[in-house]
């Protein structure tokens, strides 16, 4: 049973490895992705995907873009919200 609000289907191996190339490429450059997926963000904070959510949930960081199906994170609200001390963004981004 899956408990997130969004399907977040579990990546294949190829798609595991491409997403693991992608993070340690931004991870090496110090530049993030414009639009980062649950586990490029997980990776960037050091948290699960669950966790994730949960915070999410709780409006305590911004909250995803859906793009048809896809559900990603802009690069630069992650951002302004680390450099704000990680606020609550009470819902609105």
């Amino acid at each position: 049973m899956n408990l997130l609000p969004f399907n977040d289907p579990e990546p294949e191996a190829s798609d595991a490895e491409a997403i693991r190339r992608s993070a340690d490429q931004y991870a090496n450059s110090g530049k993030l992705p414009e639009l980062l997926t649950i586990r490029e963000l997980a990776k960037v904070l050091k948290l699960s995907p669950r966790s994730i959510w949960r915070l999410v949930k709780n409006h305590q960081l911004p909250a995803p873009v859906r793009i048809g199906g896809s559900i990603r994170w802009r690069a630069d609200a992650i951002t302004r919200w680390i450099d704000d001390g990680c606020q609550k963004s009470g819902g609105d981004t």
